[in-house]
């Protein structure tokens, strides 16, 4: 009789939780781990929906599964204040590579996305510092799970992870440039030049920093090397090494000069402080009003198109030629940091999002798993969109070729490359996980 109806409560617990009141705050579910056996309902709210992971979905978002064993002793500070899977910011990482792909239309007689978007009135080029703010949140998130959690070779895990996530795809998009290039007439890279570009490690040429052979890269260097710092975290088991280094180094730039010694890297510092905010956060954000909801986004919007309007300054001449270009921008003659005038509305923007989390539906979240082909293809898609407007006769047409050309290359790439190499990333780690033995 006991055993049957042990199992009634189980049942029921999984029941109740699949609906509309399952718990949505830390005190809620460990108030409802008091039902029945226990064990039996935490696994009826595990198995609920994946909504109910408060940290899951996030890791999983950046290629870091959290281990299925021994989730019930997974510390409580872990959890964070937003529920779901961040949405908001897989909705702004679209977002950010689509401003990304505008403001490469310039050259071209493309109705509003060149003209606006392009060089002459707002700089798409502020999508890249919107994603170094997301992605000092979402590693962050990452990185406090890697060194708080109690998941098995953490390093291992997280390096596996974000080499599979970004290499790939990468290697795939440089090989296909150089044989287009090839094609076209340039010669082939030399040796040490494919080699800093495979590798994403900076190259100097003629006293003066060069891009990687996808021009893009530059921006993946520095994803790298943050990536590094938090490596180095969850090396030394210290959560706040990351953002230390990087507020480090970005001091250090004004003494010594090199590559990544650049205040870029407090727009990764400031995400990666907000992710320490939230992983510290015991109850979820709840919803907002309308009206106020309106005036952050109205503000936080308007904060960051009015900064899109300075251009990317490249080398001034003031300015010592050792260090990384792009890092000034210019709003008339004045000369204002990167991190400060596109860093900073970036950070806003995100935060206002997180903030919103739990109060818009962010219908463009669905999109976000083709950021990263998005943004290492889309010179790919203008090309054929051009191609294909000029047939016509009009490259005015490319407003309507484009997004059709993109999203078909990006498609494809996301789901022939991209997504089966995350799974590899993931299945490499569970038979490493596998084969290694217990303590």
């Amino acid at each position: 009789m006991q055993q049957a109806i042990e199992a009634w409560l189980a049942r029921s617990s999984c029941a109740l939780w699949n609906s509309k009141t399952r718990p949505t705050s830390l005190r809620e579910l460990m108030q409802a781990r008091t039902w029945g056996t226990g064990h039996s309902s935490w696994c009826g709210f595990a198995a609920a929906s994946r909504k109910g992971s408060l940290m899951t979905d996030r890791i999983s978002a950046v290629g870091l599964d959290a281990p299925k064993a021994a989730s019930t002793k997974t510390k409580e500070h872990t959890t964070t204040a937003i529920g779901g899977s961040l949405r908001s910011l897989e909705s702004l990482r679209i977002l950010a590579a689509l401003l990304v792909v505008c403001a490469h239309l310039s050259p071209y007689k493309i109705p509003v996305l060149g003209q606006f978007f392009g060089a002459n009135r707002f700089l798409g080029s502020i999508g890249v510092d919107l994603f170094f703010v997301i992605s000092g949140v979402v590693i962050g998130l990452s990185t406090v799970r890697a060194v708080t959690g109690t998941m098995d070779s953490p390093l291992r895990n997280f390096l596996v992870a974000r080499i599979f996530r970004i290499f790939p795809l990468y290697w795939v998009v440089t090989a296909i440039s150089i044989a287009l290039l090839w094609q076209r007439g340039r010669p082939l890279p030399a040796w040490d030049e494919l080699l800093h570009s495979l590798t994403l490690i900076p190259r100097l040429d003629n006293g003066q920093y060069v891009d990687p052979i996808v021009a893009i890269g530059w921006t993946l260097q520095f994803e790298i090397f943050f990536y590094s710092l938090c490596a180095l975290g969850i090396l030394a088991r210290s959560k706040y090494l990351p953002i230390i280094a990087a507020i480090a180094l970005s001091a250090a730039s004004f003494a010594f000069d090199g590559y990544y010694l650049n205040p870029i890297l407090l727009e990764f510092a400031g995400g990666y402080a907000f992710a320490l905010y939230l992983a510290n956060q015991k109850q979820p954000i709840g919803q907002i009003g309308f009206p106020l909801a309106t005036v952050l986004v109205v503000a936080s919007t308007a904060l960051f198109l009015f900064a899109a309007t300075g251009r990317d300054a490249g080398y001034p001449p003031a300015f010592d030629l050792m260090q990384a270009p792009r890092m000034m921008i210019a709003f008339g003659d004045a000369y204002i940091p990167r991190w400060l005038a596109w860093g900073l509305p970036a950070f806003i923007i995100v935060v206002v999002a997180l903030r919103l989390e739990n109060s818009l539906s962010w219908r463009l979240a669905s999109l976000g798993k083709y950021t990263y082909s998005v943004y290492l293809c889309h010179t790919f898609a203008i090309s054929a969109a051009l191609i294909l407007a000029r047939r016509f006769g009009q490259e005015e047409i490319m407003v309507a070729v484009l997004p059709i050309c993109l999203f078909l290359i990006a498609g494809f790439t996301c789901w022939t490359i991209e997504q089966p190499m995350i799974k590899a990333g993931k299945h490499l780690t569970k038979r490493l996980r596998a084969a290694t033995p217990s303590p």
